[in-house]
């Protein structure tokens, strides 16, 4: 008969060489996971590092301003962006160190014209706390110079005239 069954080949292998070949396919699998996640853990942490160190050097560099040192300049990081800020707070540091000169210079120029009149004279704020005196008022109202800075007018100079007249004029500003 031409359909008839003439053997039977049967191919086997154990299972045991088939879980030991499995187990070490699934290690290599899980070796090759472990160095891609470490070759990818490096990668990352130095782009953080090369990221964040310009970062670090900038707010070093904020907090030197903040503390007056104006005169140190941020160095130029490689990225764009930060190189833009650093030159921003660079010129912001500069142009701030220039202002505060300007301003002490004006400040001494004001003290030394006080400090050479021969009239007495109280500045005082809008507040009538008295800024600043020259020697000229000191010895006209018998008082210190350091010791009325920041104290009422009314409280220095127990001169009621004065006081109003103080007072009036301020009252227009």
């Amino acid at each position: 008969k031409s359909g008839a069954c003439v053997g039977i080949i049967r191919a086997s292998a154990s299972l045991a060489s088939v879980d030991h070949a499995l187990k070490r396919v699934l290690f290599r699998i899980m070796g090759g996971s472990v160095i891609i996640a470490l070759f990818a853990a490096l990668v990352s942490l130095g782009l953080a590092r090369r990221i964040t160190r310009p970062l670090q050097q900038m707010i070093a560099g904020a907090q030197r301003f903040a503390d007056g040192n104006l005169e140190t300049h941020l160095p130029q990081p490689n990225s764009a962006e930060l190189a833009k800020l650093a030159g921003a707070m660079n010129t912001m540091a500069t142009q701030l160190d220039e202002r505060i000169q300007t301003i002490n210079r004006q400040r001494n120029e004001l003290d030394a014209v006080l400090a050479s009149m021969v009239e007495g004279v109280l500045a005082v704020d809008n507040q009538e706390r008295i800024i600043s005196a020259n020697r000229a008022a000191a010895a006209l109202f018998g008082i210190s110079i350091e010791s009325v800075r920041g104290r009422s007018f009314r409280e220095v100079v127990r001169n009621s005239k004065l006081q109003e007249c103080v007072t009036r004029m301020l009252s227009r500003y």
